[in-house]
């Protein structure tokens, strides 16, 4: 996995942006957990809008580096919307960041370094 604060490579970026470009151009689905983590934390449903313009912070690869998840940050007027999806389209987690979050409690060893 990788983080755009530990280390995020060319070859990454252009793989993460066609995953994007992919995501975004159909409807989104969420899982169960999503919806119940929206209702029980007040948040706003992401949307395709969210992912063609939010900021990718966090890339799952499979054994091939393909990417198959993507976390992403997107600036809302009172906090900041995160979202994991993976390339199927489907929102599995949603959950709030303060807009000051730095990431100071980043665990940089879960992630690919280089």
């Amino acid at each position: 996995m990788y983080h755009t604060d530990v280390y995020f490579p060319a070859w990454l970026k252009l793989q993460a942006e066609n995953a994007r470009d992919y995501i975004c151009s159909d409807d989104l689905h969420l899982t169960r957990h999503a919806r119940e983590r929206i209702k029980e934390k007040g948040l706003d449903i992401p949307t395709r809008y969210n992912v063609c313009k939010g900021k990718i912070i966090e890339i799952e690869v499979d054994d091939n580096n393909r990417v198959i998840k993507l976390l992403f940050r997107v600036e809302k007027e009172n906090y900041d919307l995160c979202f994991t999806i993976l390339c199927n389209r489907t929102i599995t987690t949603v959950y709030g960041r303060d807009k000051n979050d730095n990431n100071s409690t980043l665990e940089k060893n879960r992630y690919i370094s280089r």
